[in-house]
């Protein structure tokens, strides 16, 4: 394998682009360069240019400041992402026929008195004009912590902090799941026809990479005493899941991936078949975020995110169970290098000790826009690289989890150590 190098890119840049000024007859300008602006704040206003396009851009307006979101731009949500178009036209429906998002304080539609939250980075050009280039919406802010206290089976939520088994006390909890992926909800909070009982489907979680999950990265669930039916390609013999009123023998979210806990000091218990969800229980210690949501009187706080603090583990003698990891922290440094150096840094919890995880790069084709992956980062190499425990093996040996950080951090001028530097990982 060829020797892997890290030319700097500031240099290269500094000999080409003169070079290409002198070919295309162009004198450098005077003009001062794009200040960089970042703005949070509450959303006072949003306007499209034009409803009828897919890719419009539009204003939205942060803090009395009014900044340009471009075409093309896709707008960040907790755990999705929307075009400006999207989300006007996935709105609450009162909303869309208004030709509102519902998320600016100004729009009729919207009840609450308080607007989203956006946090914008945006450019300040010469002529004034804020332009936005990354932009993250969020319909509140709220994060709660505390111990389920009652769970309901037959309408899909559960309540934080109440008297235990009390339906009528603490913090109504519903994850925002309008695929049905964690949850299957009716009852009290649900508008006739929203999807699983979401009140705003825009907010979603996401039901591929789960956002509510255990400390592990385990998919969490709630049983359900609603009969559904299913394909069975697990192999179970049913083809039928109903909870009974306590909860369990929902066999798609079976009670036996809540393994008892161990002896102090002794391994974890793996869940019995991590092909399926682990249900939330009562006395679960747990933090969710979101946004709170007042329907047809009641209210409760709609969880894109939620963790339960419980590191679920699987089975890793068993090759037809699959693992778990959740990335927690993810930073990497973006051009144009200022400080003369890289660096990035990757920390999740994974379902297996010691954790083993590859992390590729996705490149574009500046042709055809395919895609073509690319190694990044990867655990194993990390510890060959630097000794074991380098990268995995970050949290309590006998958890059964694994805590994992991945670090990369290479000086243009006098290189990388070995421990940091990305291609001793990958060789």
């Amino acid at each position: 394998m060829k020797p892997c190098t890290i030319a700097s890119p500031r240099r290269a840049l500094a000999r080409l682009f003169p070079a290409l000024l002198m070919i295309a007859g162009i004198a450098p300008s005077a003009q001062a360069a794009p200040v960089n602006v970042p703005i949070t704040g509450e959303i006072e206003r949003i306007t499209i240019n034009d409803p009828a396009d897919h890719w419009s851009g539009g204003i939205i307006q942060v803090g009395g400041q009014r900044i340009i979101l471009p075409r093309n731009l896709l707008l960040d949500l907790p755990a999705n992402r929307l075009t400006l178009k999207q989300l006007f036209d996935q709105a609450p429906a009162a909303c869309v026929a208004l030709g509102e998002t519902g998320l600016a304080k100004g729009d009729r539609c919207n009840s609450s008195g308080a607007g989203g939250f956006a946090t914008l980075s945006a450019n300040q050009t010469n002529a004034g004009n804020a332009i936005a280039g990354d932009v993250l919406i969020q319909k509140g802010t709220e994060m709660l912590s505390g111990r389920v206290s009652y769970v309901s089976y037959s309408d899909g939520y559960y309540r934080l902090n109440g008297i235990a088994g009390d339906p009528a006390t603490g913090v109504m909890v519903r994850l925002n799941d309008p695929t049905g992926r964690h949850t299957v909800q009716q009852g009290l909070g649900c508008i006739d026809g929203s999807p699983n009982c979401s009140p705003d489907p825009r907010f979603t979680l996401d039901p591929d990479n789960y956002t509510n999950v255990f400390a592990s990265g385990y998919p969490v669930c709630i049983p359900s005493t609603v009969s559904r039916t299913f394909t069975d390609i697990l192999g179970l013999g049913v083809t039928i899941a109903q909870a009974n009123a306590d909860g369990s023998g929902d066999v798609l979210c079976p009670a036996a991936n809540r393994p008892a806990p161990g002896a102090p000091g002794t391994p974890v218990t793996p869940v019995a078949d991590s092909r399926r969800f682990a249900p939330v229980q009562a006395g679960d210690s747990v933090v969710v975020e979101g946004n709170f949501e007042t329907i047809n009187g009641v209210r409760f706080l709609s969880a894109h995110t939620s963790m339960i603090q419980i590191a679920l583990t699987t089975n890793a003698a068993d090759p037809a169970q699959p693992d778990y990891i959740f990335l927690d922290e993810v930073e990497i440094d973006a051009p144009g290098f200022e400080n003369q150096r890289v660096r990035s840094l990757f920390i999740g919890y994974a379902t297996q000790q010691p954790a083993d995880v590859l992390i590729w790069s996705l490149h574009r084709d500046p042709v055809n826009n395919g895609a073509h992956e690319f190694p990044l980062a990867t655990t194993v190499g990390c510890d060959i690289a630097g000794g074991v425990g380098t990268c995995t093996r970050q949290g309590l040996i006998t958890n059964g989890a694994d805590i994992f950080k991945i670090r990369h951090d290479v000086d243009f001028i006098v290189g990388a150590d070995g421990r940091l530097n990305p291609c001793a990982h990958l060789l």
